[in-house]
């Protein structure tokens, strides 16, 4: 969750006027007890960063091993192989990763996708049910029975 910048403003302003207070109140020790309250803070913070880079260069040296290996049997791979397949597998790889975006993509905006899908389902299907139906023998007598389907089913959904 993200502090918003004039929160950590409001908040720092009402520190510094609450310093100001206690020194002019209290004088030279309030300022001696804020000085080693900082140093103290200080010297944490340094201890927090350096075992946070303590931390990540052990991961580093543990996970090491494992991506040289993995780097060296892909450098083995790649020698092995000659360049149609390499961009033959290149372009798996893209098209794996092409389809992965569409998917997402089409899960994000599903009532749309099927809305297109329905309206070139419509591109596609009339001209072969055209073609269809003028290969049937006697195409009147089935043009006009879906010609009847059609206007009873819009009969239905006015």
């Amino acid at each position: 969750m993200a502090v918003k910048r004039s929160l950590l403003l409001f908040f720092f302003a009402a520190w510094f006027l609450w310093f100001i207070v206690s020194l002019a109140s209290g004088g030279y020790g309030v300022w001696v007890d804020i000085s080693k309250r900082g140093v103290l803070a200080y010297h944490a913070t340094v201890g927090l960063f350096e075992a946070i880079g303590r931390a990540v260069f052990y991961w580093i040296n543990f996970t090491a091993p494992f991506a040289v290996d993995v780097g060296n049997l892909l450098k083995n791979a790649n020698n092995k192989l000659d360049w149609p397949k390499r961009i033959l597998i290149i372009g798996i790889a893209l098209s794996i990763l092409i389809v992965q975006v569409a998917v997402k993509g089409f899960l994000y905006h599903k009532q749309n996708v099927k809305r297109v899908a329905f309206q070139c389902s419509i591109i596609v299907f009339a001209p072969a049910l055209y073609v269809v139906l003028g290969r049937l023998p006697n195409p009147e007598m089935w043009a006009s029975g879906i010609l009847q389907l059609i206007t009873s089913v819009k009969r239905r959904w006015s």
